[in-house]
């Protein structure tokens, strides 16, 4: 009864805030195409982290539009090109908006370029400078990748941009970069697969790489995966875990590209669980969190980054689960619609985190607390959907001039600026068990509280509410706050609102 009540007076606040989100920006934007075409309505999002400011390119069937606002929402420049594409990158037969870097006024965008042909068609990388102190557009090349290497992640943050290639020949790893003030810069290393791996090929070790960004609250859509990227302003580092063995932290220093591998072995197993359980890990800071499950137990071990272990909490059916600071739920969300079942008996919670899909995050409270959320996540397809978010299988080698492909398919990820976890297909469809635990950050120790409402849940509430009547969207942070733009075709306007969050 407790939990109904907090729930129903969430659901009350929730409303009271739904309805008087912040807006922005409306600018006024007149989208058009001929009778017969399908709509392509796009806005894309890049901001200049030296200055604060950000730009919006807003495009339809014949004509762009390039607006550069400041941090205060205030249109600081625009361009609009009178002769529609014929001088942007969107001349193309197809550009696909990855990304890109911006510093004092000249932002760089970085696009894959897919050139059609009677019989094939050709793949580039390709950047499109927009410059608002010289009122100018132009697009040059980017990186030219050899035909034995096949991509697995394209992602920018922090005033950087990376395409990361992974070679089968040597195991090694190439960073494709580019700085600020567009300056590039390529790199390789070569990753170490461990002798107990049943993968040999770095492509199929590396496979499935997912980026965990440090601005965003974690979810378990994207902690479930057993290869995951955490990226900072300072490193990169790769987080790999294979059914019960060691868990593997590769961290590239980006100032030097130096990298340095370390293994963290759980031997705490008894010999009748190892072979029989399974491990996820998550990196946060400098500590390690581990949800190590079996048939028996929930395991969340607690290492600092050199692989020290620091605590071990144990749930098994004994446990009393009242000091939780999230009881565990098991919950269905389609879209607008979401259904939640309180899970009282620990044995349930373990026979459910014990299929395979298990995850761990770790975040903190505005009071500096640890929640650690352990859970489950399926997606849940919905009539009219189809594919996977955020992903494309691709076997065309980057920036390649011809036809050159790698060795194989493998399923590459790009994120792109404007386009949040949150906010993906899928994002909102899904079925999840999950609890959470509160620990204080110098003894590791379990606090009594309740867990702060869930950033992603908000958003996505949000966004459920207007996404009918939305076109050319984006969801995006800038300073710290949460914000959603998106086209009004009725009112033929651009508008970006500030989403509300409760923390």
């Amino acid at each position: 009864m407790k939990r109904l009540n907090f729930l129903f007076l969430a659901i009350i606040l929730f409303n009271n805030v739904s309805f008087s989100q912040k807006r922005v920006i409306s600018y006024p934007l007149d989208y058009s195409k001929n009778f017969l075409e399908k709509k392509e309505y796009t806005s894309l999002f890049l901001q200049d982290n030296s200055t604060m400011n950000f730009m919006l390119i807003l495009k339809d069937n014949k004509k762009v539009e390039y607006v550069l606002f400041d941090d205060k929402f205030k249109i600081k420049s625009k361009i609009a090109p009178e002769d529609g594409f014929k001088n942007t990158i969107f001349n193309e037969d197809d550009a696909d908006y990855l990304g890109g870097v911006a510093k004092d006024g000249v932002f760089r965008c970085v696009y894959k370029v897919t050139d059609k042909k009677f019989l094939g068609s050709s793949t580039y990388y390709k950047t499109e400078v927009i410059n608002f102190v010289m009122k100018l557009i132009k697009t040059e090349p980017l990186f030219e990748i050899t035909k034995n290497e096949s991509l697995l992640i394209s992602f920018g943050e922090f005033g950087q941009y990376f395409s990361i290639t992974a070679s089968d020949s040597n195991n090694e790893l190439k960073l494709y970069g580019m700085e600020a003030d567009g300056k590039n810069f390529i790199t390789s290393l070569h990753i170490a697969i461990p002798a107990t791996s049943k993968k040999k090929k770095i492509t199929d070790y590396l496979e499935k790489i997912k980026l965990i960004s440090t601005t965003e609250e974690p979810g378990l859509e994207l902690a479930k995966e057993k290869v995951k990227l955490f990226h900072t302003p300072s490193h990169i580092s790769i987080m790999v875990n294979e059914g019960d063995d060691p868990t593997q932290i590769y961290t590239i220093n980006k100032s030097d590209f130096s990298i340095t591998h370390q293994s963290i072995d759980h031997s705490f197993f008894t010999k009748d669980e190892k072979g029989s359980s399974y491990i996820n890990s998550f990196l946060f800071n400098d500590m390690v969190a581990s949800l190590i499950l079996n048939k028996k137990n929930i395991r969340i071990a607690l290492y600092d980054k050199t692989g020290n272990l620091k605590k071990v909490h144990v749930i098994n059916d004994n446990t009393d689960m009242s000091a939780f600071a999230q009881s565990p739920v098991s919950t269905e969300r389609r879209g607008k619609k979401t259904s939640e079942n309180d899970i009282t008996e620990a044995k349930k919670v373990i026979k459910s985190l014990d299929k395979g899909s298990e995850a761990i995050t770790i975040s903190t409270d505005k009071k500096g607390r640890l929640i650690i959320t352990v859970g489950t996540h399926d997606p849940v397809q919905v009539s009219g959907g189809g594919g996977s978010y955020g992903t494309r299988h691709t076997n065309v080698a980057l920036n390649s001039t011809s036809t050159n492909v790698g060795p194989n398919s493998y399923e590459t990820t790009y994120y792109r600026p404007g386009s949040s976890s949150y906010s993906k297909y899928g994002a909102n469809n899904y079925k999840s068990l999950q609890f959470k635990l509160m620990i204080d950050p110098v003894t590791l120790n379990l606090m009594k509280g309740l867990a702060p409402a869930s950033v992603a849940d908000q958003i996505k509430d949000y966004i459920a509410e207007v996404d009918t009547k939305a076109q050319a969207k984006n969801q995006f942070q800038l300073n710290g706050k949460e914000y959603y733009g998106y086209y009004l075709t009725e009112d033929k306007i651009y508008v970006v609102e500030e989403i509300f969050i409760r923390k």
